[in-house]
């Protein structure tokens, strides 16, 4: 983030609002919504007192109020936008001290364990999909095996799929905060992705990949539907959507000791500290999870 620094020969002198919106400005629009309802609640919380006069105290006192009325992950959650805003307004001459930097973050207990298909679920899924159709099987395969989110899944094009010199297939895909990133397919998936084609590789065919009956793209509530529905129908008793394939890909690529940071990079995590949260120090146990290639 190139973060500009207010021009002012006083310390801080940008009223709260605006020093809220500065800082939102600098954020994509969905975590813009996030960060701007953390702090309303902050702010009323204080009875909308001036930043600029928060102390520590008052921090330690949100934490501990937050602590007996929210779960763990919102409280996490919560102070780490705080933190990160007094930082940013720190970084633009606005506060000379962060308050909340003292405030010592522990990692939430995982759940994630909890919230992964095994094989056996995994492999009626995705047969429950292929008799649906080629379309909604493709879409199971990517989200099982590239832990891609169902956003992600929904913006592809046909232009995003490139064919390497040695023959690998590689998707382009838009990441969070509109970043592009090429991530690998591996070759099982790949050949589905071929046979699903109608057109040949590496074209500027901006063409959905996936379409709705009307021939134009499908949304992510569509796409969602079609594991949602497909996983009952497999009778499958977790709720089974789209991001509990996210979930199970990263759980089961650590299990069988991939390189945290590897996994990180391929599914887009900005913080390693989340794809953490995926591992199971009962990796044993969590191996027999892992589906087939």
């Amino acid at each position: 983030m190139n973060i500009v620094p207010v021009e002012s020969p006083n310390l801080a002198i940008m009223p709260t609002q605006d020093a809220i919106n500065y800082y939102l400005s600098q954020q994509t629009e969905k975590t813009s919504k996030t960060y701007a309802s953390t702090l309303k609640s902050f702010f009323a919380w204080t009875n909308n007192q001036d930043y600029r006069t928060i102390s520590p105290f008052q921090a330690l006192d949100y934490d501990a109020y937050l602590k007996s009325t929210c779960s763990p992950a919102t409280v996490q959650n919560r102070i780490a936008t705080l933190k990160m805003f007094f930082k940013f307004a720190m970084e633009c001459g606005l506060v000379d001290k962060n308050p909340f930097a003292l405030i010592k973050q522990h990692g939430v207990p995982s759940t994630a364990g909890q919230k992964f298909l095994t094989v056996k679920e995994i492999n009626r899924l995705l047969a429950e999909l292929e008799k649906t159709g080629k379309r909604e099987h493709l879409l199971g395969l990517i989200l099982v095996y590239t832990g891609m989110r169902i956003s992600e899944a929904a913006g592809l094009s046909w232009s995003d799929v490139t064919e390497m010199p040695g023959g690998e297939i590689y998707l382009n895909i838009l990441r969070k905060g509109n970043k592009r990133q090429m991530i690998y397919l591996r070759p099982d998936v790949a050949k589905e992705l071929v046979e699903f084609m109608d057109r040949p590789l590496n074209q500027q065919d901006h063409t959905p990949i996936f379409l709705n009956p009307s021939k134009n793209r499908a949304s992510v509530v569509s796409l969602r539907t079609w594991i949602i529905s497909a996983g009952k129908r497999a009778g499958i008793k977790k709720h089974c959507n789209p991001h509990i394939l996210r979930h199970s890909f990263v759980s089961l690529c650590l299990a069988n000791k991939a390189d945290l940071r590897a996994v990180q990079e391929y599914v887009g995590h900005c913080k390693i500290t989340t794809t953490q949260l995926y591992y199971h120090n009962d990796n044993d146990k969590v191996s027999d999870y892992m589906p087939h290639s």
